[in-house]
């Protein structure tokens, strides 16, 4: 009988790191949280462990060494990524990365010598995602603009951005580098806003930009899909599986699909989804290098371990955990090997085990999207492929494309009607409540237990320990 620590040794160590950054900021000091994740870690993996196979002990002191010391280093780290105190003055080149809508301003951020800076401008000031500019004024700390639902400063904190950047005045200069992803983003915006259609555009802005349409956006989330605009792991899983049918099996191939997986990531701004996926999907990719298949549980912790590494400000990102989420619900529903006919019940399970999540977030989840969500995964899977197909023959300017119009449109508005008619016959929206957090992390626990092939005795500690857990430490998100 194997052992936690063969079948998912990462996932002993994310849960000690999972609880350990949940008390940041608390009374708790580093040394302290430090020892929680070692005996989260050690508890993990003593309970569930039946027998100890020869060199069990070596691989746990290692696993219980890695939590403790990358606890103990994450929030040295924390301390680390917080910026400079002060404020500066600043005269700086630097290439914008990226721009969005921020209520009635602009926010830009600016990478400049490695350090990004957040800047809210005005609509008056012309610029766009990849511009080189030179800005002159002052640097400070993010400041804390924390409300009910949203804190402006952890949000950026996880998108890299540690200064704010108040510009007296603003250059744009002449320079564009075509080695530069961003340039080649905004092209393919514009290319995108200029030849695509309607009903193709917010889409195809969606899948390969990881740009949403508010009207396209509105719509998604009264129907409680709103993960489909979301670049994660159903858009990369689509494309890995597109790559594996055109390419044969092979090293070659597993490294031009690998590259071409990262070109994706890239295009849809490296958001924290479609990152996590492709990590992921990559360590799938490795195993198939090396003839060294993974188990999913491992690799989505592994994925989530290097995440957290590279910028521990990701933990309160909801876009974060509702990834991780959904991810490792998916990994431990295919881990139980249940016969064919069980997949429909699958997007009802990743409904259940992300409500809390949203729920905490938006207030409320439509119960409508509990039953549209069996069919829209199927739907979407068949949808994406046919429009991106669609939309690349509009960007070539394929002769005849607009002769599916009529077809495709009529897709959509099928899609929209069924979608509109449930929410008339299911109203009702779910709000937050303990109950929904005790059923959410129960369904899950259950699941990877089962995945992993554990004793229910035994799990029913760790499913008692889990709830506890999530009961006593607050899990704040930013959206």
């Amino acid at each position: 009988m194997s052992t936690p620590l063969e079948r998912y040794p990462a996932l002993a160590i994310f849960s000690g790191w999972i609880v350990s950054l949940s008390l940041y900021g608390t009374a708790i000091s580093p040394l302290m949280a430090s020892m929680i994740s070692l005996l989260v870690t050690l508890g993990f993996t003593l309970v569930l462990t039946r027998s100890t196979p020869e060199g069990f002990w070596a691989v746990l002191i290692l696993a219980c060494l890695l939590s403790f010391a990358g606890v103990f280093w994450l929030h040295g780290r924390l301390q680390g990524l917080s910026g400079a105190s002060g404020v500066g003055e600043a005269d700086l080149k630097g290439r914008v990365l990226s721009v969005r809508a921020w209520g009635r301003y602009r926010a830009a951020v600016l990478g400049s010598s490695g350090e990004r800076y957040l800047m809210f401008i005005k609509g008056k000031d012309t610029f766009s995602e990849g511009d080189q500019l030179s800005v002159e004024g002052y640097t400070f700390p993010l400041r804390d603009r924390n409300n009910d639902s949203f804190n402006e400063e952890i949000y950026w904190k996880g998108r890299g951005v540690y200064r704010e950047l108040v510009p007296r005045r603003i250059t744009l200069l002449e320079e564009r580098s075509l080695m530069d992803i961003h340039t080649w983003r905004t092209a393919l915006r514009r290319r995108i806003d200029l030849h695509l259609p309607e009903y193709l555009r917010g889409y195809a802005l969606a899948s390969w930009m990881g740009v949403k349409d508010p009207e396209l956006k509105t719509d998604h989330g009264r129907w409680g899909t709103s993960h489909l605009l979301a670049v994660s792991g159903f858009h990369v899983g689509i494309l890995a599986g597109m790559l594996w049918l055109i390419f044969p099996r092979g090293r070659v191939s597993t490294i031009f699909i690998s590259l071409l997986l990262w070109l994706y990531v890239a295009f849809a701004g490296f958001s924290p989804s479609a990152v996590r996926a492709a990590l992921m999907l990559q360590m799938i990719l490795l195993g198939e290098l090396f003839y060294k298949p993974l188990n999913s549980i491992n690799s989505v912790s592994v994925a989530c371990l290097v995440m957290l590494v590279m910028n521990p400000w990701i933990f309160w990102d909801l876009g974060w955990r509702l990834s991780v989420t959904a991810a490792m619900t998916i990994a431990a529903f295919s881990g139980m090997r249940l016969s064919p006919r069980w997949a429909l019940i699958l997007s009802p399970l990743i409904w259940i085990t992300t409500s809390p999540l949203v729920t905490a977030a938006f207030d409320s989840v439509p119960m409508a999207g509990l039953l549209i969500n069996l069919f829209a995964i199927p739907v979407f899977a068949f949808l994406f492929p046919l429009f991106a197909l669609l939309s690349l023959m509009y960007l070539i300017d394929f002769p005849l494309v607009a002769i599916s119009e009529i077809p495709v449109k009529s897709m959509l508005v099928t899609w929209e009607t069924v979608c509109n008619t449930i929410c008339r016959i299911i109203p009702w929206h779910l709000s937050w409540h303990p109950m929904l957090v005790i059923l959410s992390v129960t369904a899950l626990t259950a699941m990877i237990l089962k995945s992993g092939g554990g004793s229910w005795r035994r799990g029913l500690l760790v499913m008692v320990a889990v709830n506890m857990t999530v009961s006593f430490i607050s899990f704040s998100v930013v959206v």
